[in-house]
């Protein structure tokens, strides 16, 4: 049946995909997001010897991500971690520079912190910002995320000075690289965060 054929198809997988992203992003409840992600996931791991491995990747990144925000750290840790041993396969030494590491080490530096581990997560989160300031430029999201994220861990440290000029810089940096500025949802999630650890 055609029905069948949809829920095999890689095509099919990118869009759910992409719908638990925008899940992901318009509420931090997970249910509907995470059963996209899962689906992806899934339909990508039975066709991955006929797709390009970064989709697989990506999606993995992603559902690594839904999992920290269930609670669910060690799955999270896993699932990232081998994302990026995928990467690391695919790409060699030239992962060290590739975005979807960045974005990986950024969620796995709040599953550290989360966890207690502070200077693993510090070594993550710079190496995301590191990576994403070359690659995407200094006036990105994902570099200013890196940044706050980055920010949050040396406030836990107790550099608390470095941790507000940080923070402060991300926010700039943040409503810069996009169209809402301020109003962007992200944006209030950087704050509310911070607020929280504070």
């Amino acid at each position: 049946p055609l029905s069948l054929f949809i829920d095999a198809n890689p095509w099919h997988a990118s869009i759910r995909r992409w719908l638990g992203l925008l899940e992901l992003n318009e509420s931090e409840e997970c249910s509907g997001g995470l059963g996209h992600l899962q689906f992806a996931v899934e339909t990508l791991q039975k066709n991955a010897t006929s797709l390009p491995v970064p989709q697989l990747v990506q999606t993995q990144i992603s559902l690594g991500y839904a999992r920290y925000l269930e609670g669910k750290s060690e799955e999270a840790k896993a699932l990232l971690e081998g994302a990026e041993d995928q990467l690391k396969s695919m790409m060699g030494s030239e992962v060290e520079t590739h975005p979807d590491l960045a974005r990986s080490q950024n969620f796995l530096g709040m599953v550290l912190r989360d966890a207690g581990s502070l200077s693993e997560a510090k070594a993550a989160h710079s190496k995301a910002f590191d990576i994403s300031n070359a690659t995407l430029g200094e006036k990105h999201p994902e570099t200013a995320k890196a940044e706050a994220n980055l920010a949050l861990v040396l406030l836990l440290e107790g550099s608390k000075d470095e941790a507000e000029a940080k923070h402060a810089q991300a926010l700039r940096r943040f409503a810069e690289s996009n169209p809402f500025g301020e109003s962007h949802p992200d944006y209030a999630k950087m704050e509310k965060a911070w607020k929280e650890k504070a």
